[in-house]
């Protein structure tokens, strides 16, 4: 079917559709044009139609529409005439969707062991075990546990992919991911999946996250953290807690634009930012949304900030205290990071890392 004929076959359904129930449609009766199917010649149109007729056979509406054929063709030809030579003859017809539905059943239950096979792709993560520090068995055994979702407490120092491969070999299970990186100087929760719960890795990353940060004034690093030398100092004696909270209140609420730190994961031209950054180049990054809840002050003492901070995916914490530090006059950047929450998962329930050492392999 040429571009042409589709095009017309969708204009000739549309206009046919509001003349029909402007002007032509019978009381007591709902009549919607489903699709139109134009002769290549254009001298034919097959106008399909569902009816809705509690009260009339659906037969006596097709004669009607017949008789009523010549004046629906002059209405037409008010419309499209500049589309067509010729108002083609209009044949109606019972839908034929309901054909169309019983081929497609009959094909699920042809594929319909696939369809299971694949179940998981569609499940929910709720649909998975979840295995936190109080259900946690001493005698873990993941050929009985096929999939499930374990709360872990990532220590200082590991990287999140440091995790997930002790993890993994420990609970022996090929498949083990993680639900959203933590930096090697943050610890906290961090939420694996294993087997076919990976595929429900998506939606706990998308869940609101928190955590408890520690922004220190006065200086500035390349990695917004304590990972790098300070790159500039700036005085910090003027900042006050009332200056904190107004910045944070106009400028860290809500939805934000966001430059990431060239200190990350994510890639330019195939490339990880933290890998062109280590070899002293730096690209302009684009602006991007993130949401900030809600942030909460803990403490202001001396040069460091306290506070826990609610946001969702995709939101840099070093970013944050970089930009709070220029927003209040001066400079800043993370000096300590814990992730408490991951939509209802809580870091008071993870698991502590040493655990795996006694599983029984």
């Amino acid at each position: 079917m040429s571009i042409r004929l589709q095009r017309l076959n969708e204009l000739f359904r549309r206009d046919l559709g509001e003349i029909i129930q402007r002007n032509f449609q019978p009381d007591g009766c709902f009549v919607t044009i489903t699709k139109v199917q134009l002769s290549p010649d254009l001298s034919i149109a097959k106008v399909y139609l569902s009816v809705f007729s509690p009260n009339r056979d659906p037969k006596t509406i097709y004669s009607y529409l017949d008789d009523q054929q010549k004046q629906i063709k002059f209405e037409l030809a008010s419309r499209i005439r500049n589309q067509v030579r010729k108002i083609p003859e209009l044949h109606f017809y019972e839908d034929d969707t309901s054909g169309y539905v019983d081929s497609i059943e009959q094909l699920f239950k042809k594929i319909g062991k696939e369809v299971i096979g694949d179940y998981a792709s569609c499940m929910q993560w709720t649909d998975f075990p979840i295995f936190d520090s109080l259900n946690f068995p001493s005698e873990f055994d993941a050929t009985d546990t096929l999939a499930g979702i374990l709360l872990v407490n990532k220590p200082l120092g590991w990287t999140s992919f440091d995790v997930v491969k002790y993890v993994r070999s420990r609970i022996q299970r090929k498949k083990v991911g993680h639900a959203g990186t933590l930096d090697p100087m943050a610890d906290g929760l961090l939420v694996l999946c294993f087997g076919k719960a990976t595929k429900s890795i998506d939606q706990i990353q998308s869940q609101t996250k928190e955590y408890i940060a520690q922004i220190k004034f006065g200086a500035s690093t390349p990695s917004y953290d304590a990972e790098t030398e300070i790159d500039e100092v700036a005085d910090y004696k003027h900042i006050n807690l009332q200056d904190i909270q107004r910045v944070l209140l106009a400028h860290f609420n809500g939805e934000i634009q966001q430059i990431p730190p060239m200190y990350s994961a994510l890639k330019r031209d195939g490339k990880k930012l933290y890998e062109l950054a280590r070899k002293g180049k730096t690209i302009a990054l684009e602006s991007r949304p993130v949401h900030i809840y809600s942030s909460h002050i803990h403490s202001f003492k001396d040069d460091t900030l306290e506070l826990t901070i609610s946001c969702s995916k995709g939101t840099y914490i070093r970013s944050i205290a970089h930009d709070l530090g220029i927003a209040l006059g001066s400079r800043a950047h993370l000096c300590g990071l814990k992730r408490t929450k991951i939509g209802d998962f809580e870091s008071e329930k993870a698991i502590e890392i040493n655990v795996f050492d006694s599983l029984n392999n």
